[in-house]
């Protein structure tokens, strides 16, 4: 009995009771055996690839709603992968990306996977929590809010902002928003260097760098733009997307600040 309503918390489907379809990319036989079968039992649909290249023609050839990359990995790595799938555009460069790694504690020092994964996850982990960080993940979907892109939502979620600000003290939490700040400024810089031309390898890595802030601190309108311009395709509608996007951009940096 207990089983079972432990196992029925743990399930996982989308907002429209679809089941999340998740792509899993992990070279070791063994762990991608039992991290996809962990997943099928919590009511994901799993393709499993054994490297980043491989992941990355996954990602080209259908839509995910999260994809799982190994960090540590041959052929081509976890992180190589991620930023060719921001590359992409479209569905895929906006698709939640989660890093799983057995020296993820090296990895973070190291940097290299904060501006492209939205959220990463130690291994071995168990289906708690696997379970914690898929959820984490699609709630970051902009249909889990159940808002279709062309609708602009609020600037910040002033609750969870509220919250972010209540769990660190005063001096780290500006030290923690100023560095967002100057993130999100530096973004704008290149963003407007660039201007409005075909969208390229560095303005989508911007976008994404934008999206991941907002997301990380609570600006939803900021992540909503990114996404937009990611997913914009025409030049008239890249033009739109991108003053949007700077617009939403320096709104938020300044609500941050103030």
């Amino acid at each position: 009995m207990n089983g079972n309503v432990e196992r029925k918390s743990l399930s996982l489907s989308m907002p429209c009771g679809s089941r999340p379809q998740l792509l899993l990319a992990e070279d070791c036989d063994p762990m991608r055996i039992v991290t996809a079968a962990m997943l099928k039992g919590m009511g994901c649909d799993v393709e499993a690839v054994l490297d980043g290249e491989q992941a990355v023609h996954s990602a080209a050839e259908k839509k995910f709603d999260v994809i799982v990359l190994d960090i540590e990995m041959p052929v081509m790595d976890g992180i190589t992968a991620a930023r060719s799938i921001r590359r992409m555009g479209g569905d895929a460069a906006a698709t939640p990306l989660m890093a799983l790694s057995a020296f993820l504690a090296d990895s973070v020092r190291t940097g290299g996977w904060r501006d492209t994964f939205d959220i990463a996850l130690p291994k071995p982990a168990n289906r708690n929590e696997l379970h914690e960080a898929v959820k984490a993940a699609l709630t970051r979907l902009p249909a889990d809010e159940g808002r279709p892109l062309d609708t602009v939502p609020p600037l910040l979620d002033e609750l969870r902002l509220h919250e972010m600000r209540r769990s660190v003290t005063g001096p780290a939490w500006q030290t923690i928003s100023d560095g967002a700040c100057r993130d999100i400024e530096t973004c704008i810089g290149q963003l407007e260097h660039e201007g409005c031309g075909p969208k390229d390898g560095a303005m989508l890595a911007c976008a994404s760098t934008l999206a991941a802030l907002g997301r990380g601190f609570a600006a939803r309108r900021l992540d909503w733009a990114a996404q937009r311009f990611q997913r914009a395709c025409s030049e008239t509608a890249r033009h739109e997307a991108l003053g949007v996007l700077l617009s939403s951009a320096r709104d938020t940096v300044q609500m941050l600040r103030g």
